[in-house]
C-alpha cells in the first residue's frame, strides 16, 4: 500500500492548484452574476433560499433577473467566464 501512496497527489497541493472551473456554487455571496444552465438567463444572487441539513451550504438561491425574482437550484447554474 505504501508503494501506491507514493503516486497519489497530495490533497493539499490539489487544493492550491484548482481553478474557478471547479468553484463551490454553494456558497456564493449576494451579489453574484450567475447564468442558467437551462435557458441561458443571466441573474444575481440575493440570497440563500434552502440550505442542506447542516445549514453549511445552499442547495438553492433566490436569483434577480429581468423578470423578477425566481429560485433557482445550484445544479442548474453556473458562473460566467471572465473573458
Amino acid at each position: 500500500m505504501w508503494v501506491y501512496a507514493m503516486g497519489v497527489p497530495n490533497a493539499k497541493d490539489n487544493d492550491m492548484t484548482r481553478t474557478n472551473e471547479t468553484m463551490d456554487l454553494r456558497n456564493l455571496p449576494a451579489g453574484t452574476l450567475v447564468v442558467s444552465t437551462l435557458d441561458g438567463e443571466p441573474g444575481r444572487v440575493v440570497e440563500v433560499c434552502t440550505q442542506n441539513r447542516s445549514r453549511t451550504k445552499a442547495t438553492s438561491y433566490v436569483v434577480l433577473t429581468s423578470d423578477g425574482r425566481e429560485i433557482w437550484d445550484v445544479a442548474d447554474i453556473i458562473l460566467p467566464t471572465n473573458d
